[in-house]
């Protein structure tokens, strides 16, 4: 039998609506997944690890009565990273995948893993990255004119104004090829910049001596 065109293009897109219609609705119901807790800079698994399911529920125009919240208790990951476990999901929940461990190691937001509703996940892999931290020694040496101190380059900075002898430890992401720069500005205002290259390991500490 010959259709025209149109008439033939109408029939195969009714049935292709037809076939969605009749097929099973993927947006709810039994969820599973599955994989393996691996950190970040290694890609190597983390043992003992503990996976959390967020979910995402909107709210209003105004954000009142959404936000992401923790989808009952932590699933154990084994002693190779590998996890496995379902979860009912509800029509319109966004579902993200984080995982932790003591004494520090977390999904960072932004690289927390996403699921499909009603499906199986399988061969998940679901980074951890520890933190490190910068032990700055700031020390007040001669010539004693120096009144302006800022610090930053690695992350979240500080400024001191008037700065005297003390130490600040600030948190930074481990195993990241990184940069500590500090600028001086005497009572001129002058400045004088300086910077160390940084790359720290999971959980350790770097000690930066700041003299000014």
């Amino acid at each position: 039998m010959r259709f025209p065109g149109r008439t033939y293009c109408q029939l195969l897109a009714l049935a292709a609506l037809g076939g969605c219609a009749l097929g099973p609705d993927k947006s709810q119901g039994p969820t599973t997944a599955a994989g393996q807790v691996v950190e970040m800079s290694t890609s190597k698994p983390l043992p003992n690890a503990q996976v959390q399911v967020w979910v995402f529920r909107g709210g209003s125009v105004g954000g009142s009565g959404g936000g992401f919240a923790a989808l009952g208790a932590p699933h154990p990951a084994d002693a190779q990273g590998r996890f496995a476990f379902g979860f009912d999901a509800e029509e319109g929940g966004s579902y993200r995948l984080r995982a932790f461990r003591d004494p520090g190691y977390l999904t960072n937001w932004g690289y927390d893993v996403g699921v499909s509703n009603g499906q199986e996940n399988n061969d998940l892999r679901v980074p951890v990255q520890a933190p490190a931290w910068l032990r700055f020694v700031i020390v007040d040496e001669i010539p004693k004119n120096r009144i302006w101190l800022n610090v930053g380059g690695y992350g979240q900075g500080f400024t001191l104004p008037y700065p005297r002898d003390m130490v600040i430890i600030r948190p930074m992401a481990s195993d990241i090829a990184s940069k500590v720069i500090w600028t001086i500005t005497d009572e001129k205002g002058k400045d004088t910049q300086y910077s160390k290259d940084i790359l720290v390991p999971p959980l350790d500490t770097l000690t930066v001596r700041i003299p000014f």
